[in-house]
């Protein structure tokens, strides 16, 4: 994965955006590369429930791209967003 390879594990927290497409392959793979501060937001009450089984994140929430999201700014020093950005999906406000 080349996230991995250019990203400190030690340097802050790493938000899955959309829990890697509600598979949460992405962070699955951050996780068997020792990556420890995954936290995940998602819309979607069914893929929480996925997701919430893996134990990979350390911190699950529902939110929706495009809205305010309930977190601290720069509370993130690394975003991944795999399948989540497109039509039928995020809404367009994600990007302001």
């Amino acid at each position: 994965m080349i996230f991995a390879k250019y990203i400190d594990n030690e340097r802050g927290k790493i938000l899955d955006a959309g829990y890697s497409s509600g598979t949460g392959m992405q962070a699955e793979l951050l996780h068997l590369a020792n990556f420890k501060h995954i936290n995940g937001i998602d819309i979607s009450e069914g893929v929480f429930k996925v997701a919430s089984k893996k134990n990979i994140h350390n911190n699950l929430r529902h939110m929706t791209l495009g809205k305010k999201l309930d977190f601290e700014d720069n509370a993130f020093s690394n975003t991944i967003c795999f399948g989540t950005l497109g039509p039928g999906y995020s809404p367009a406000e994600t990007f302001e």
